[in-house]
């Protein structure tokens, strides 16, 4: 079984990502309109990652706007903020490829897009780590491809130093957090 789904079909570029140079306190990843075809993104679909119960629905929070959390088990959860709308009440257990909510742009936001964070045993890691990529364009379009989870964490990356790319690309090792949940969704 995959582990993880991209959460917008049809929408795959990345605005801000995690915790970079610019904004060191960003503990998720942006995901706005596209540039080619220019779409908006505005009232568009959001989907479950991964199978999982909803833990906390928000509204109207000054920073987080309309906001939902999944509780994916395994001390593993997910949270989508800014939305438009949830479709979604607390408790409910959802499917992955489930629409859960709708893109807006709710609370402390510069435009329509999805906030997504992923957070491991209370601690926010990147969610590029576990969503599903691939090297062709569109990011897996919004299905679940299988890969086994090391294949998706051995994709190439270019390391940042001090906002500056590094000349090499080095394959990425994974962390600590991505072999945990390697080993949780691998059974």
């Amino acid at each position: 079984m995959p582990f993880a789904i991209w959460p917008t079909p049809g929408f795959y570029r990345v605005s801000s990502g995690f915790r970079t140079a610019e904004r060191p306190t960003h503990n998720g990843i942006d995901i706005a309109r596209n540039i080619t075809p220019h779409e908006p993104i505005y009232g568009a679909e959001i989907v479950a990652v991964a199978d999982g119960r909803v833990s906390a629905v928000g509204t109207y929070h000054k920073s987080k706007g309309n906001w939902l959390e999944l509780d994916h088990g395994g001390s593993f959860k997910t949270r989508y903020k800014h939305n438009l709308r949830n479709l979604v009440k607390r408790g409910q257990y959802v499917r992955q490829g489930e629409v859960i909510a709708l893109v807006g742009n709710t609370g402390r936001s510069s435009g329509p897009h999805l906030h997504i964070e992923t957070i491991f045993n209370g601690r926010h890691i990147d969610p590029m780590e576990i969503l599903c990529t691939s090297k062709r364009e569109p990011i897996c379009s919004g299905v679940a491809v299988e890969l086994p989870v090391i294949e998706i964490l051995d994709l190439p990356v270019v390391p940042y130093w001090r906002g500056e790319p590094v000349k090499e690309n080095k394959p990425r090792v994974p962390s600590f957090f991505t072999r945990i949940l390697a080993r949780l969704f691998s059974r």
